[in-house]
């Protein structure tokens, strides 16, 4: 597991209250946030209610907490992305657990699809605030699962707003609050862990070369950024739309990656190659523990 780690010290923040939010379902929403496709039952928990779509929608509505707001963001807002494989679901949920282990009042939205939650317990589904199904076309490509292609259109399928990425398999150690805050007060619109950064010889750019990076989006001696997309922050903006575009466009080709990376296109270097192309240095730090000293050469 990776480890989301900020020095400072575990929040002390009081347990808010509870309050209701509601747990949407993609395919075809209703007033009530239920699917109108099928009838609903109550479940033994008066706080449940289970969809009965075929495709197992889970709940509609659970108990959560939720912070009483002393400003707009001031909770961190966390996006998760769970999907072909239950253990993602599970990661997702011991994530969760430990982001609100630091900060009870945390923001963790959820993107899974049905198969990834559906042996979820209803404890573990309640650790996140919102819950929403996306459309297989979003993490799947000619019935493949596709992760690079869920990443680079991750924005678009997130509520307005800034948000925190996570990948599911990580841990939070401390309180992430102070990395949110420093985020938010930057103004900056995309950061993530930077390993390397430069013309040539870039550390951890084990996609393609800097220098072709930099020549696929015709900037020629542009700095390059050797990134890890482990975490994300995601303002708004016009970087976005580039990374998606560049995805979608087949901007770089499979039989020209250096190194592939299962059947799916490394987000890395499409967010990577976006930030040559805009002149953006998403440097923020270095945030994430893999697990052994020096280990950025080894990264799983």
């Amino acid at each position: 597991f990776s480890g989301i780690a900020v020095t400072t010290a575990p929040s002390t923040s009081t347990r808010p209250s509870l309050s209701r939010v509601v747990l949407r379902c993609r395919e075809v929403p209703t007033s009530n946030g239920s699917c109108s496709r099928a009838p609903t039952r109550r479940s033994t928990s008066p706080n449940t209610l289970h969809c009965l779509r075929a495709c197992g929608c889970k709940l509609t509505e659970q108990s959560t907490y939720q912070t009483g707001g002393a400003g707009k963001w001031s909770a961190p807002r966390v996006a998760l992305l769970a999907f072909g494989k239950r253990g993602y679901g599970f990661g997702a949920a011991n994530l969760a657990a430990s982001l609100r282990y630091h900060r009870p009042d945390i923001h963790i939205h959820l993107l899974t699809e049905p198969g990834c939650v559906k042996q979820l317990t209803d404890f573990h589904r309640g650790l996140f605030t919102e819950i929403e199904l996306i459309q297989v076309e979003a993490w799947q490509t000619g019935g493949k699962t596709d992760p690079g292609k869920a990443k680079c259109h991750l924005r678009k399928m997130l509520p307005e707003g800034p948000w925190l990425f996570v990948d599911a398999d990580s841990i939070a150690l401390q309180d992430i609050t102070l990395l949110w805050e420093d985020l938010l007060s930057s103004g900056v619109q995309f950061a993530t862990e930077v390993i390397g950064e430069g013309v040539t010889n870039v550390e951890y750019t084990p996609w393609a070369k800097p220098e072709d990076i930099a020549r696929k989006v015709g900037k020629d001696g542009a700095t390059v950024y050797g990134i890890n997309t482990s975490w994300m922050f995601l303002g708004e903006g016009p970087f976005f739309d580039r990374v998606a575009h560049h995805f979608d466009a087949l901007t770089w080709k499979r039989s020209e990656l250096v190194k592939t990376w299962g059947t799916s296109m490394p987000d890395e270097l499409i967010y990577s190659t976006t930030c040559t192309e805009l002149g953006v240095d998403p440097e923020f730090g270095r945030r994430v523990f893999f697990g052994v000293v020096n280990s950025e050469t080894r990264l799983s």
